[in-house]
């Protein structure tokens, strides 16, 4: 076999590298620290997988080292040669073996299942051997070399050989006559043989021999305190029945006494009512509230009230009449300058040397007849006689509809009065320049004149429209003095039916009147209410408390702490009753579980039976104690090609080869030194790492036979000086004639 090249994609500190394993001889002369050893693991784990990795230290731990340390994918691929073929194997890892894949290519790329579904079975199928003896046999890592025995694997793949050759028959008889032990007397648990499996089934008949009397025990204790149980509960069932009784009776009596205090409630509530219905019967007199009408008395308080705010304003407005006064010392002050100035223009016409003044000649205008005049007299007329026939009644609307009468009344009359104007120039003598100044004066004088005869007359109309106002106000204040005098004569005839605590508030006694005629209503509907449920009442309600029928022990107990007691009861006795239930089933079964005849006959035909198998085993173990004496005969001719080989690698790599080299049963190498066995304990390091390298090789030649496996050897002669360095190199050397060979070394003076 020979390999011919690798892809690792992710593996420990290695990422997407690629390399050429084609040659005979491979040597990777790198620093400490490059990977060798992660490549040589590499090669190892595409042949046979990874293990497990259940270890928690990484040293221990290949899956968990050999993680990309970069992440990415975990795995790569492995091209090789075989009996003529080649192949891929490519494997994926992931963090349990359940997750890893592996598949096997051969050159034409097609899936190859010779090695298993998943490449399980590849380096099993390529070399004959387990993944642990690839490593004791091909594999050559650096350091000291276990010597500490051979393989199991590896012994049966040399008895193996030794039987092709016709010496190894015992191998196979040995390998049977130890199944047939294992078969009746297992070696290790939890494995069982036939003997262990009866000696087992023995001791279970004796538990339950034993259980059997402890269940009969059992089942009689259980009886008894099922006994207990039925005591108890006829205790608890008694209190039951007295706490209902109670319970039932106290609900009774509490019933009663709801009764009396919904009866005694009834009572102050008819009581009340009666009270109320007397006091609002007492306030009415003789009158029955059924035939008053409020309505109307309603009406009149509040015509009382609008008529004494009109007569209070009217009250106010007689006190203060000094407002038109004002207004005629303004018309005087006024009318006082136009005298002065009157005066001021006859002084200047009589000083006026010029001659006497000349009077502007004046006319008599009578305005035009128009029709507003019609309508606006017309609309003033009905204005005025409808506000009069209102301020009886609504004297704010009577007055202003009187206002606006009397202001229509005057307009017409000052639109239709003649009146004096002037004669234009048209109409007058031409005059000279000293008569247009005369003239000019004049007419001042006159337009002054006049302006102070308006003033005038303004004046004494002010004085007259005072007089008249104040004659009206007097009248309707004395008008509604009177009609104010008749409302409260009638208001207080119609309240004086009633018995009001004070009467000075009308409204208020309006108020108190409809209150009390609702509430007559309701008095009167509540009392025959409380009449007719006293009615229903007094035939239901007992008289006396009564007294317990029966649970007169609980007779002082509160209604809450008789329920509560009694459903503590209750539930204490439904546990009991299940608690019995279970423990009579329980004891049924203890009484059933076992039947002490079966159990007799059982162990009678258990100790029959072992008795045989004894007699059996003895007889395979002292078969197979011969043929295991015969083996220890056997062991130095299945371990002379191995010894033989070791001391022809040991003759040519050290000096003292010629020491005798011997081997245990189990395969362990010994030397025949000064008259005795020498285990490789009693040598040194290198002496120790110098013979392994020498068993290794001998044990490869002597396995693999037909196709010699690539030797990996992972600079194996760090330890050596430089002579045995040397004839190491040449040694290997020569093994590449028959093995490819990949050598690892950091140095350069140990590179082939």
């Amino acid at each position: 076999m020979r390999l011919l090249s690798c892809y690792i994609a992710g593996f420990g500190k290695f990422q997407n590298r690629a390399f050429d394993l084609s040659g005979k001889i491979v040597v990777f002369k790198e620093e400490n620290g490059w990977g060798k050893t992660t490549l040589a693991d590499f090669i190892k784990c595409m042949l046979y997988g990874m293990d497990a990795g259940r270890g928690k230290a990484v040293a221990a731990n290949d899956r968990l080292r050999y993680e990309p340390w970069q992440g990415g994918a975990y795995g790569g691929s492995l091209v090789f040669s075989v009996a003529g073929k080649t192949y891929r194997v490519e494997r994926s890892f992931g963090r349990t073996p359940a997750q890893d894949v592996g598949r096997v290519f051969d050159g034409n790329n097609l899936l190859s299942y010779e090695f298993g579904e998943r490449a399980e079975f590849l380096g099993e199928k390529l070399f004959g051997v387990n993944a642990e003896s690839y490593q004791r046999t091909v594999y050559v890592p650096q350091g000291e070399i276990p010597t500490d025995g051979l393989p199991e694997d590896l012994k049966g793949r040399l008895l193996a050989l030794l039987s092709a050759d016709g010496n190894g028959e015992s191998g196979g008889a040995i390998a049977r006559l130890d199944e047939a032990e294992r078969a009746l007397r297992a070696k290790r648990k939890p494995a069982k043989g036939k003997l262990d499996a009866i000696d087992e089934q023995l001791e279970i008949l004796a538990r339950q021999e034993q259980a059997s009397e402890n269940n009969l025990a059992k089942a009689k204790e259980i009886r008894g305190v099922a006994a207990g149980m039925e005591t108890r509960m006829r205790a608890l069932s008694e209190k039951l029945q007295s706490l209902r009784a109670a319970i039932e009776e106290k609900s009774r009596q509490n019933e009663r006494a709801a009764k009396r205090e919904t009866l005694r409630e009834l009572e102050l509530g008819a009581e009340t009512s009666r009270q109320e219905l007397q006091t609002l019967r007492a306030f009415f007199g003789a009158t029955d509230p059924k035939t008053l009408n409020v309505t109307g008395l309603e009406q009149a308080v509040s015509e009382f009230y609008s008529t004494k705010e009109r007569v209070e304003e009217l009250e106010r407005r007689c006190l203060d009449e000094n407002l038109p006064a004002q207004d005629t010392s303004a018309l005087e002050t006024e009318a006082e300058l136009c005298r002065q100035k009157v005066a001021e223009y006859e002084a200047a016409m009589r000083d006026d040397g010029v001659g006497k003044p000349v009077k502007p000649k004046t006319k008599t205008v009578i305005p035009p007849k128009r029709k507003s005049n019609f309508w606006i007299l017309l609309i003033a007329l009905f204005c005025a006689t409808f506000g009069a026939i209102y301020c009886a009644s609504k004297p704010a609307i009577g007055l202003t509809l009187l206002g606006i009468g009397a202001l229509g009344l005057l307009f017409v009359f000052f639109r239709t009065l003649p009146r004096k104007i002037v004669k234009d120039a048209g109409e007058n003598p031409v005059r000279t320049a000293t008569d247009d100044v005369d003239l000019q004066l004049a007419i001042a004088y006159e337009t002054a004149k006049t302006e102070l005869n308006a003033l005038l007359q303004k004046i004494q109309t002010a004085r007259s429209d005072a007089r008249r106002s104040q004659e009206e106000l007097l009248s309707e204040r004395e008008a509604l003095r009177g009609k104010l005098a008749g409302l409260e004569t009638g208001i207080r005839n119609f309240l004086g039916n009633f018995r009001f605590a004070e009467l000075y508030d009308y409204r208020a006694a309006v108020t108190t009147l409809k209150a009390n005629m609702s509430a007559i209503e309701r008095a009167e509907t509540d009392s025959a209410d409380y009449e007719r449920r006293l009615r229903e009442f007094t035939a239901d309600v007992p008289q006396g408390d009564g007294q317990f029928v029966g649970g007169g022990e609980y007779f002082q107990a509160d209604m809450q702490t008789l329920k509560l007691e009694s459903v503590a009861t209750e539930r204490e006795l439904a546990e009991l009753a299940e608690q019995r239930t279970l423990s009579i089933r329980e004891a049924e079964n203890f009484e059933t579980a076992i039947n002490p005849k079966d159990l007799l006959a059982q162990r009678a035909f258990l100790e029959e039976e072992k008795a045989r198998l004894e007699k059996r085993y003895t007889a395979v173990r002292a078969a197979k104690e011969l043929l295991l004496r015969a083996k220890e005969n056997m062991a130095s001719k299945y371990l002379e090609p191995v010894a033989k080989g070791s001391r022809a690698y040991l003759a040519i790599l050290a000096a003292d080869g010629e020491k005798t080299l011997r081997f245990t049963g189990e395969g362990a190498p010994v030397f025949e030194d000064y008259g005795g066995l020498r285990e490789m304990a009693y040598y040194s390091k290198g002496s120790k790492e110098l013979t392994g390298l020498c068993v290794r090789l001998a044990l490869a030649d002597a396995v693999f036979q037909k196709e010699p496996p690539p030797l990996i050897l992972d600079d194996p002669f760090v330890n050596l000086d430089d002579e045995k360095t040397e004839r190491a190199k040449a040694l290997a050397r020569k093994l590449a004639e028959r093995y490819q060979i990949l050598y690892f070394t950091c140095k350069e003076e140990r590179k082939l």
